[in-house]
Formats: C-alpha cells, structure tokens, sequence
C-alpha cells in the first residue's frame, strides 16, 4: 500500500486512516491491544502511529525513516478504545479523528506492508501486568508518608480482563534513590472489568 500522494490541508504529514470492522473489538471492549506496522520510509523524517485510546487520540508509537529497507513500528496498549470518536486532544493534521488507527509520515510518500493488532485473551490472561492497572493514588491528609504512619493511603486498581482477579497487592513507596519509604501488603480482588480501592491504614516505614 502506497500511502500520500500530496500534503495534508494542515501540516506535512501523509496519512493512511484505519478502522476496525468487528464490533467485538470495539468501543473499549479490548483495551489491551499490541499493534505493528510494517513500513518503508525513505525520507529523514518522522512517523508515528496515533490510536484512539480511552483519553482520546494519542501517540502511541514513533519512529523515523530514513532507510530503505522496511522497519517495524509497535505500540503496546492497555487502554484502547476503537470508536472512532471525533473527539481529540491533537491537533487535525495528526490526530486519529473519526477512525480507529492513523499512521503518519512527514514530507514524502511512502509504503506500508502490513497493519498487524494483536489482542492478548482477556478471558484466561496469560500476563496479568497487562490487565492490571493503579487509577488513582491519594491520602486523607495529602501526604504519602508519615513518619508515625498514621495516615491512609487508598489506590485504586482496575481490571481490565473478563475474569475476575485474586492476589496479594503490595504498596510500596520509594524514595528517588530507589530506597524503600514504606511499604504495605493486603489481599486484594478485583471483578471483571472492574475497580477496587485498597486502604492501606497504616503503611509500615522502613528505616534503612
């Protein structure tokens, strides 16, 4: 496929638009998804791969051409949408509007061999770090860490597989120098497509 053939109305880039057919893919109902472009850029410049995730349109993939041989572009995502949403915090030259996917090169044409999405099975994960996520960090004084340890801190993890999740959290606070500040540990499980806040009452302050 030969992508370009003249400049866009806004900016440089050549673009070629993509949009997912099966409905089951679709509206945030796989939101891990690795992705691969195969593609050959001979001008020393930019491309990048823009999707629609569940924060609107981002980049989630760059690279450069230069070369004449082909190159592989990845993008590994945990949260992506697909509905083609109007709805963007780029600006038009670049942005996935109205479609799923969008690969951009700047200044020339060029070719792309293959669009390769990959969605790992959400009904029996094979990794779990891909399903789970940390939304949202806070404490009921603002601090992290006190040195009585007398202050809660309550993360809240998501689970973005089918399948419900059983495990051992650990909370772990560490200082810029990789030393542990505090750390706590507590049962945790997660519904399907869910959320679930852990408390930590106390966090246990290491002293090293």
């Amino acid at each position: 496929m030969t992508y370009g053939s003249q400049r866009e109305a806004e900016g440089w880039w050549r673009s070629v638009y993509f949009t997912l057919t099966d409905n089951a893919l679709r509206n945030g109902k796989r939101p891990v998804a690795d992705i691969e472009v195969v593609y050959q850029h001979e001008s020393d410049a930019p491309v990048e791969l823009v999707a629609d995730t569940a924060t609107g349109s981002q980049i989630v993939a760059k690279g450069w051409g230069r070369y004449p041989s082909w190159q592989v572009l990845r993008a590994h995502l945990t949260d992506a949408q697909f509905s083609a949403l109007p709805v963007t915090p780029l600006g038009k030259d670049r942005a996935a509007e109205t479609c799923d996917l969008r690969f951009n090169a700047c200044t020339t044409d060029g070719r792309i061999r293959s669009v390769r999405i990959h969605m790992p099975d959400a009904s029996e994960p094979a990794d779990w770090s891909r399903f789970l996520g940390a939304q949202e960090c806070a404490s009921q004084s603002g601090w992290l860490v006190k040195p009585d340890g007398s202050d809660s801190v309550t993360l809240t993890v998501s689970n973005r597989a089918l399948v419900p999740w059983k495990g051992i959290a650990r909370l772990e606070i560490a200082a810029a120098n990789g030393r542990t500040l505090s750390h706590s540990e507590q049962p945790v499980a997660v519904a399907a497509n869910g959320t679930t806040p852990i408390v930590t009452k106390r966090l246990c302050s290491s002293r090293r």
